[in-house]
């Protein structure tokens, strides 16, 4: 749980030391030092993980097991939306690293590696993308990007958009939802719902799935 340019020293010794490693995103700087990584663990013989934990949350969750049900058939359109205002105040506190594109800062990786995970746990691999990125945010010194635009393609034959920014002002913008050919599910909030052309119904919750809500961090490190 330390800032991504120490990721792979940390991992590499532990590793090196039969340890199991949970490791925080943005996992690596590149994918060279990432895969460097994945191979050195499983060439130790110990568990490794990435830490993706939304992909258990409740909502995102409960969409995943709706779409592998086969509420709205085969999944053939995908798109993920988010645009937040965070940074489009200068004055926005950020750690050192955050602003910084060699150490590993910066939105792709911050918010986009858990967007990635989802599709992949969801709809599966990914087979080509065409992608850029940009920096939005009012700060001179910044090198990270804090918007990107991912058009892609899965080997499932799923097509979509990954659209994410958080230095645009004005209202929250919020979608996350994929189309079949037999209707579409997406989210609202924590709440999960599927038009199969009979009209929006909202999907249970099942017990399996009931997460309860976490004691919220110390006010003194708000």
């Amino acid at each position: 749980a330390t800032p991504p340019f120490t990721h792979a020293p940390i991992v590499l010794e532990s590793v090196a030391a039969g340890k199991h490693v949970v490791c925080e995103k943005p996992f690596a700087r590149d994918v060279g030092e990432a895969r460097a990584m994945r191979d050195a663990a499983e060439a130790a013989g110990v568990v490794h993980l990435l830490g993706t934990e939304f992909r258990y949350g409740t909502a995102q969750a409960l969409l995943a097991r709706t779409v592998a049900a086969g509420e709205i058939g085969t999944p053939r359109l995908a798109m993920f939306q988010l645009q937040l205002p965070l940074l489009a105040d200068p004055k926005a506190e950020l750690p050192a690293w955050w602003e910084d594109a060699g150490q590993g800062g910066g939105w792709l990786g911050a918010y986009g590696s858990h967007v990635v995970d989802q599709i992949r746990s969801t709809l599966g691999d990914f087979e080509a993308v065409s992608a850029s990125l940009q920096t939005l945010a009012p700060r001179p010194a910044m090198t990270a990007d804090d918007t990107y635009t991912i058009q892609f393609r899965l080997a499932t034959g799923v097509e979509g958009v990954l659209h994410s920014s958080c230095a645009v002002g004005g209202q929250l913008l919020g979608v996350s939802k994929i189309t079949g050919t037999a209707g579409s599910i997406w989210l609202e909030g924590d709440h999960v719902w599927v038009d199969d052309g009979t009209g929006p119904r909202q999907v249970p919750v099942p017990d399996d799935l009931v997460s309860a809500p976490p004691d919220p961090p110390p006010a003194e490190l708000l």
